[in-house]
């Protein structure tokens, strides 16, 4: 049975929400795309991936933030999706660990304590600005040492905000 359709894997080299017009403009993308498959099939959820860094988001768009593929929904701020079935939208980044790329923000004293700032500013805004749910289409790594410490945390994380998780090793 299908359910949903997860409109672009990772859609990296789009932006979203930074006026550079529809051409490499993820957010009306998706949208198009959105309402073209609900034209067809209106039981089905839209998932939403975001956008890399480069080019991003208003404000997110520096490839020294270690952000993930997938993972930069802040075009959501100045651009929400619009489906013809509002319903129907779910906003799905992906996030990942320690094992799978070391990025500077596994190395701080306060990890993993660090990681709400840094997913509030990526994803974690969605859900109280546009009341979409939030699906995390992707997140996993290798189960072991400060991974499986992420893990951990980040599963308990999920689970307290109200945010569903498709694990992917």
């Amino acid at each position: 049975n299908v359910f949903a359709a997860d409109l672009q894997n990772e859609p990296h080299k789009s932006s979203w929400g930074k006026g550079d017009g529809h051409a490499k403009d993820w957010g009306h993308a998706a949208e198009r795309i959105g309402n073209h498959v609900l034209a067809m099939c209106p039981r089905w959820l839209i998932m939403v991936e975001g956008v890399g860094y480069d080019p991003g988001a208003p404000g997110m768009d520096n490839g020294g933030a270690g952000i993930w593929w997938g993972e930069n929904l802040a075009g959501a701020r100045a651009q929400p999706v619009n489906l013809i079935d509002p319903s129907k939208l779910v906003y799905s980044p992906h996030t990942y660990g320690p094992s799978v790329y070391a990025q500077t923000y596994f190395k701080a004293h306060d990890f993993p304590n660090n990681m709400p700032a840094i997913w509030r500013a990526r994803f974690d805004f969605v859900r109280q600005l546009t009341g979409a749910p939030v699906v995390i289409g992707e997140m996993g790594g290798f189960y072991t040492e400060t991974d499986k410490r992420w893990q951990d945390w980040a599963a308990t994380y999920m689970k307290t905000n109200g945010i569903g998780v498709f694990y992917f090793a």
